[in-house]
C-alpha cells in the first residue's frame, strides 16, 4: 500500500478537479426547448391581432438553462412582463432596459378545465406570474391561463 499522505493528496486533487466541472445540463424544472433567445413579433386574441411588431420596439426574452430569464425591452410594454400589450400609446425609451427574473416550466391544472396544460411560471421578487405556453418550430406562444381571454404574445427564436 502507498504512503497515506500521498493517497490523501491524490484524493483531494481528484475531488477538487471534479468540483470544477462545468454543468451543461438544464435544470430539472425547465423544458429545454424554451432555452434560448426569442424576439417578439405580435400580440392579440385569436383571429384578431391587436398589436403587431411596431417599428422601433424591441422586446426579447432570453431563457437560460439555469432558470434565469432576461427580458430586454425599449418600450413601455415591458411592464406587462411576457405579455406584450399596449392599449395606450407606446413610449420608446432611449436605451433598452433588462429585467431579470427566474422561471420554471411544468404542467398544471386550471380552475376552469380538468386537464393539465403546459405552464411557464415567472418570479420577480415576491411576485409570481403563471402563463400557458406552447412551442411549435421556431415560434413561442405565451398566453394567459385558459380560464381567461386567450390574449397571446408571439415570439420567434433568434
Amino acid at each position: 500500500m502507498g504512503n497515506p499522505s500521498k493517497i490523501s493528496i491524490l484524493l483531494l486533487s481528484l475531488l477538487s478537479f471534479g468540483a470544477c466541472k462545468k454543468n451543461n445540463q438544464t435544470a430539472a424544472n425547465i423544458n429545454a426547448s424554451i432555452v434560448g433567445e426569442w424576439t417578439w413579433t405580435d400580440s392579440g386574441f385569436p383571429n384578431s391581432t391587436l398589436l403587431t411588431s411596431v417599428p422601433g420596439v424591441q422586446h426579447t426574452l432570453l431563457f437560460t438553462k439555469d432558470g434565469t430569464l432576461y427580458i430586454t425591452h425599449n418600450d413601455s410594454t415591458g411592464a406587462a412582463g411576457l405579455q406584450v400589450q399596449a392599449f395606450t400609446q407606446l413610449v420608446i425609451f432611449p436605451k433598452a432596459i433588462v429585467d431579470t427574473e427566474t422561471f420554471r416550466t411544468g404542467y398544471e391544472p386550471a380552475a376552469c378545465v380538468s386537464e393539465l396544460f403546459p405552464t411557464l411560471t415567472t418570479v420577480s421578487g415576491e411576485n409570481q406570474f403563471g402563463y400557458q405556453y406552447s412551442i411549435s418550430g421556431d415560434t413561442l406562444q405565451i398566453a394567459n391561463s385558459p380560464c381567461l381571454a386567450p390574449f397571446t404574445s408571439f415570439y420567434v427564436r433568434k
